[in-house]
């Protein structure tokens, strides 16, 4: 168990930026486990709600995905996710080049996370 906060403890100083275990903790009571848990049931929802703003066709869908996906990435801490979701619902679909980019954006967020997540994996 140590071992496993300890290597919380410095991902919450190293990967800060991706994850905040301060934010998680709050609502864990520092359970390294379930904070495992919480991140790794986020992981796949981020890659469904991903694949679901992929294949959008209409702006409800679009709305709903990634409305969903700010929400989910707010409740454990992963603000760079948040904060892209929150710009495609603000932003809305409209079918084009914008959507393209703020996917890729989104794709980008996603993959530092999943960085972040093999990492704290070990």
């Amino acid at each position: 168990m140590h071992n496993q906060q300890q290597t919380r403890h410095d991902a919450s100083r190293h990967g800060a930026d991706v994850i905040d275990f301060d934010h998680l903790d709050q609502y864990t009571l520092g359970d390294a486990d379930l904070q495992g848990e919480l991140l790794r049931l986020f992981s796949i929802q981020l890659e469904n709600q991903l694949a679901e703003l992929s294949a959008c066709a209409d702006a409800g869908a679009w709305k709903q995905a990634s409305h969903t996906l700010k929400g989910a990435a707010r409740a454990v801490g992963v603000w760079q996710v948040a904060d892209v979701a929150e710009r495609l619902e603000t932003a809305g679909f409209d079918g084009g080049a914008g959507d393209a980019r703020d996917l890729e954006d989104l794709r980008k967020a996603r993959d530092a996370f999943v960085v972040e997540l093999a990492r704290l994996a070990g």
